[in-house]
């Protein structure tokens, strides 16, 4: 037949995996004693560990860490051919696939091609682009962008300071630091994770999707002015100056002084309430982008040293 790619003829039935995700690798393995032909086809010439690609939007893997070139993996199975190409079409009657690198022959076909994500209709969840791998939880607050819209109409110039647990969507949606979401009941200061007890009788609380109250302000008409942690506002607004003068007070005691000490000291905490999202939004605000020589808000002027960097040095 004209036009066919030459790919080896091992005189055994050809088995054309297009798809070279999860599915399609696991089945060419799988094939590797069978007395078949396999040849993998697929647009990239690499298979990515998605389920890890949010650890690239966070910075904490390199791209090279996710991905792997087809060849490496599949290059000591000898009944195994991969071919980078755009599949186009299918010939069933004349068992051919149309590429964009000339016509594939096959006796047998598997199209691996992967899914969409079905959200059940939920329209709030496709806007935000929210997925999800089987079995994993997560919440999203459906009310979110008409109760930011309405709280912030009256605003005509100012801020609009929001203040609470929460985490951009790649983390809050991480499936392996999350894969239980983040929904928590909180009964007598303790607390579990089952809502379906002590009902009326508990706290339910949930974080917030950091990417989608930013969202929300945005189509609310409001400019981002700063997001950062509670730890590093109180930075930024000088709460240790303001520590050190409570300490020079001669009025303070010894007792009043740890007490407020320690009390600030969990507001900093980045295992506890330091780790609080403090997001501000401003309507004609001069602190807000675009605004020219108006320094933004001081809470935004601080940052905690960044931990989670390879190139940083440790100390002495």
């Amino acid at each position: 037949m004209e036009g066919l790619t030459k790919i080896d003829d091992l005189g055994k039935p050809r088995v054309v995996i297009v798809g070279g995700g999860f599915g399609g690798l696991e089945l060419a393995k799988a094939l590797a004693d069978a007395p078949v032909q396999v040849v993998v086809l697929d647009k990239q010439n690499y298979h990515a560990f998605q389920p890890l690609i949010y650890q690239l939007a966070t910075a904490a893997l390199e791209a090279d860490s996710i991905v792997a070139p087809f060849r490496r993996i599949l290059h000591s199975q000898p009944n195994l051919y991969f071919r980078m190409a755009a599949v186009q079409s299918v010939n069933t009657m004349e068992q051919v696939v149309e590429t964009s690198i000339g016509l594939i022959r096959y006796d047998y076909l598997v199209l691996a091609t992967g899914a969409t994500t079905n959200y059940l209709g939920n329209a709030e969840m496709e806007r935000h682009g929210i997925t999800l791998i089987d079995g994993q939880s997560a919440e999203i607050c459906l009310a979110l962008d008409a109760w930011l819209a309405t709280a912030v109409a009256p605003l005509r110039r100012g801020v609009a300071l929001l203040i609470d647990y929460g985490a951009p969507a790649a983390n809050l949606y991480d499936p392996i630091r999350r894969r239980d979401g983040t929904l928590r009941a909180y009964l007598r200061h303790r607390v579990h994770d089952d809502p379906l007890i002590h009902v009326g009788r508990q706290d339910l609380t949930a974080h917030v999707d950091v990417t989608a109250v930013e969202r929300a302000a945005h189509d609310a008409g409001l400019a981002t002015i700063g997001i950062t942690t509670q730890a590093e506002a109180l930075m930024g607004l000088g709460i240790e100056a303001r520590l050190r003068f409570i300490q020079a007070d001669p009025a303070t005691t010894l007792a009043d002084y740890t007490l407020v000490r320690a009390s600030l000291m969990r507001l900093l905490d980045p295992a506890a309430m330091g780790r609080f999202r403090v997001m501000a939004f401003g309507r004609d605000w001069p602190g807000a982008p675009g605004a020219q020589g108006v320094a933004p808000l001081s809470m935004f002027g601080f940052r905690l040293p960044d931990r989670t960097r390879r190139d940083q040095t440790p100390p002495d």
